[in-house]
């Protein structure tokens, strides 16, 4: 199989997985301070991972990039 081919099985599983995930978290969601707080039932790992995902985001990533392009390597 070819490149392309391989790109597009990995991204229709990627893009299954998603939708499975969504599924299993709107099942567990009955109102919206469920979906805000998580019903306060989130235990150190997955707020560890929740924290972790936001705080390494693709914005954190674009200003370093940019904050190092203004004031150079010396910025980091």
């Amino acid at each position: 199989m070819s490149l392309n081919t391989w790109m597009i099985c990995g991204l229709a599983l990627y893009v299954l997985f998603v939708v499975y995930v969504g599924f299993l978290g709107a099942k567990k969601i009955k109102g919206l301070s469920d979906f805000a707080v998580a019903g306060e039932s989130m235990g150190p790992i997955p707020l560890g991972l929740a924290f972790a995902a936001s705080f390494f985001s693709a914005a954190t990533f674009m200003g370093y990039v940019g904050f190092c392009y203004a004031w150079g390597a010396t910025g980091l």
